[in-house]
């Protein structure tokens, strides 16, 4: 159970969102297999499932942040707010290595199912942006 909060001081206009995400999962399977097929060759699949809570960062901080926390004001984070969903991942690995003499050869393919990726956005006009977040429901990453 991960909970994040955040929230501005006072009552100025440019004050931090105030709110509470929560990601959760009760059962986050790990599975992992090694093989020797010899005494100079292995072989591994590893299959995990893992989830990211949501990521905490100040507003206007430098660089690439995809954050709730990060939102111009407080009706656009309540807008969004329950529309995001805790990033979940399915990571397969598979790989060997042979080990020569004085050399060892190893190798590895993985392949990761991501769903719910949170993506920063600034939407609006230029002189009127407004910091928001959005959801990319499903992607895969292969290498």
């Amino acid at each position: 159970d991960f909970r994040t909060r955040g929230g501005g001081l006072g009552d100025a206009k440019d004050r931090p969102v105030n709110g509470t995400l929560r990601a959760k999962s009760n059962f986050l399977p790990h599975v992992s297999l090694f093989w020797s097929p010899t005494e100079s060759t292995d072989a591994f699949i590893d299959l995990a499932n893992t989830m990211n809570g949501y990521r905490v960062a100040q507003r206007g901080n430098i660089g690439y942040t995809a954050s709730a926390w990060t939102i111009t004001d407080q009706e656009e984070f309540d807008r969004v707010a329950g529309t995001l969903r805790p990033e979940k991942n399915w990571n397969l690995t598979v790989g060997a290595s042979h080990r020569f003499d004085r050399l060892t050869i190893t190798g590895d393919v993985f392949y990761n199912d991501i769903r719910n990726r949170l993506l920063s956005a600034a939407i609006g006009t230029q002189f009127a942006q407004i910091n928001t977040v959005r959801l990319m429901p499903k992607m895969h990453v292969i290498g």
